[in-house]
């Protein structure tokens, strides 16, 4: 797998943004991999007690950047 991810990176010259897809996506795969102490932690911080809980606020960040209070990180 690393040396599949490392070929890749010598090729690919520019970053391609995923998208909300791809965050919600990644977002559902880290739900099924994280222990049952940190999922009970997250859904506590977060308020969301719903199996969707991370894929719930995977594009946040792209969303608060495109506000008044957020253009800052825009970069």
């Amino acid at each position: 797998m690393y040396t599949s991810l490392t070929l890749l990176s010598l090729f690919g010259t520019r970053a391609y943004a995923w998208g909300a897809l791809g965050h919600e996506t990644v977002a559902y795969i880290a739900t099924e991999l994280v222990k049952n102490e940190t999922r009970t932690w997250a859904q506590g911080i977060l308020g969301d007690t719903s199996p969707s809980y991370l894929a719930n606020i995977a594009t946040w960040a792209d969303s608060f950047r495109k506000t008044d209070e957020g253009e800052f990180s825009a970069e």
